[in-house]
């Protein structure tokens, strides 16, 4: 699901860095950074930097629960329909 570069990056994400320290951890642009950050969050199918942030708690990273929130996540999307258009006229 994650390339390596991604894990890196939300590894590095859970542990409390920032954009800016994250690529001059890795050695790469921040540019770079906010690429793989994005594809993340496609990926995990999240609407917002926080969605991330909330899945990157160091102790559920560390204990290998991210995938499974990731997949709770798209469950809980896919059965509230928050991922249907709305039909015209409906609130």
């Amino acid at each position: 699901m994650l390339t390596n570069r991604e894990r890196c990056v939300v590894q590095l994400i859970a542990e409390g860095h920032t954009n800016k320290q994250v690529a001059s951890i890795l050695s790469i642009s921040l540019k770079t950074v906010e690429t793989h950050r994005s594809a993340i969050m496609r990926k995990l199918n999240l609407s917002s930097s926080a969605g991330l942030v909330a899945l990157c708690d160091p102790q559920q990273y560390r204990a290998g629960l991210i995938g499974r929130a990731a997949r709770w996540h798209a469950t809980f999307v896919r059965r509230s329909g928050a991922d249907r258009p709305r039909h015209p006229g409906s609130t």
